[in-house]
């Protein structure tokens, strides 16, 4: 399958005052193919979170380059960042930040159009989401009004609704319990599958590990990769 995120020597270093700067990420060269579904594990402080913000466009590198489809992606361009976040990647938060004055429904299309979908094919999209995500009878309904797992599955949603290519899931199931996690992963895993594109799940319960076909495992600002 042909490459649609690489990373190459990208490194990340945070200021830790008086002039001095801390390096979180060691050089990471990756290359993600379409059809992967990735678990990226490793303890707190290894790396993760940092690297799925620059996979994501979300956290500026330090150094090295991201390509996303052969294109070297300007991280000194808002504009630029902006564009890609909106119509190539979709973002699962470990909570699911939804806009607590619009309705399940609204989240979902305030996404979609931002990403330029049509009117018609959006309502088409919104409809098929919520009958996958079991959330029919929600639709209408705000987010204070729904459980947990049914808001982490509306954020799932809002990732999807524009068929991005490029998936990325920060602890998406830690404030679920083991059932709605794993309805969740699946989900991500299906439609990934679905839409040929790239699924990066950061994760600490090694459970899911069988459910995915690529294993990357960080320590101390490094990726290694791992079989199963």
């Amino acid at each position: 399958m042909p490459a649609i995120l690489e990373c190459d020597d990208v490194r990340k270093a945070y200021s830790s005052g008086e002039g001095r700067s801390e390096e979180v990420l060691h050089g990471i060269t990756i290359t993600l193919s379409r059809g992967e579904c990735v678990i990226l594990l490793g303890p707190s402080g290894s790396g993760k979170t940092s690297l799925l913000s620059i996979l994501g466009c979300l956290l500026t590198p330090t150094s090295g380059e991201l390509r996303i489809d052969n294109e070297v992606v300007d991280f000194s361009s808002t504009t630029t960042l902006t564009e890609r976040r909106r119509s190539t990647i979709g973002f699962v938060f470990q909570h699911a930040h939804l806009l607590p004055f619009l309705t399940v429904e609204e989240n979902l299309a305030t996404v979609g159009r931002n990403a330029g979908v049509a009117p018609a094919e959006l309502a088409r999209r919104i409809t098929a989401l919520l009958e996958l995500l079991r959330l029919e009878s929600a639709a209408m309904k705000f987010p204070s009004q729904l459980s947990g797992g049914q808001r982490q599955r509306v954020a799932l949603g809002r990732a999807l609704v524009h068929d991005p290519s490029i998936i990325l899931a920060d602890e998406p199931t830690a404030s679920l319990d083991w059932e709605n996690g794993t309805i969740v992963t699946d989900m991500l895993i299906n439609r990934a599958r679905e839409l040929g594109a790239v699924l990066v799940v950061v994760t600490h319960d090694t459970r899911l590990i069988p459910r995915f076909n690529r294993v990357l495992q960080m320590e101390g600002g490094n990726v290694i990769e791992s079989s199963h």
